[in-house]
C-alpha cells in the first residue's frame, strides 16, 4: 500500500506562505503537520509489524523506510512561529517547541538521522541490523514525545 506525502507537500506551500505573511491562519500549517507525523507513525508501525512477522518483506520495510526519511526532512518546516498555542488551536505540541527552539531542532535532526540510518540498513537484508536501527530510531521519537509533546487524553 502506497502512502501519500502530498499533505506534506501541502504543508510545504503553505509554510511559504506564512513566511510571507505575518497575519496567517495557523490551521492549515497544524493539520498538515498532524498529517506528516501520522504518516511517520503509520510508515513506523509498518515496518515493525514487517519485523515481527516470520519472513518479514524487505521491500515494504525499505519502501516505509524511505517514507520515514522524506517526511523528516519536511519536519523543520512544520512548527513555524504561529502555530504554536497562540494559535489556540487544541494541539499535542507542547510550548517548550517554541521556546527551547535548539534542542527541539536537535531533536528533529537526531530523528532524521536515525531515519537516513533505517534506509541505509534496510538497503542490505540483515533483518537484525534493520531491527536495531528501527528501534534506535523509536527511541528517538519516544525522546522526542517524551520532551516536545502532552500526553493523550
Amino acid at each position: 500500500m502506497k502512502r501519500s506525502i502530498v499533505p506534506a507537500a501541502v504543508l510545504l506551500a503553505c509554510t511559504a506562505l506564512v513566511l510571507a505573511d505575518e497575519d496567517f491562519d495557523p490551521e492549515p500549517i497544524i493539520q498538515g503537520r498532524q498529517a506528516g507525523l501520522r504518516d511517520i507513525g503509520a510508515a513506523f508501525k509498518a515496518v515493525g509489524d514487517e519485523l515481527k512477522a516470520s519472513s518479514p518483506s524487505l521491500a515494504s520495510i525499505r519502501y516505509n523506510a524511505r517514507q520515514i526519511e522524506e517526511l523528516a526532512k519536511q519536519q523543520p518546516f512544520w512548527f513555524p512561529a504561529g502555530s504554536g498555542p497562540e494559535s489556540e488551536i487544541d494541539t499535542q505540541a507542547k510550548p517548550e517547541i517554541w521556546k527551547s527552539g535548539g534542542e527541539f531542532k536537535a531533536a528533529q535532526d537526531a530523528m532524521s538521522e536515525h531515519a537516513r540510518k533505517l534506509v541505509q540498513v534496510a538497503a542490505g537484508s540483515d533483518v537484525g541490523a534493520i531491527r536495531a536501527q528501527w528501534r534506535e530510531l523509536g527511541g528517538t521519537c519516544k525522546s522526542c514525545h517524551d520532551r516536545f509533546r502532552e500526553e493523550e487524553d
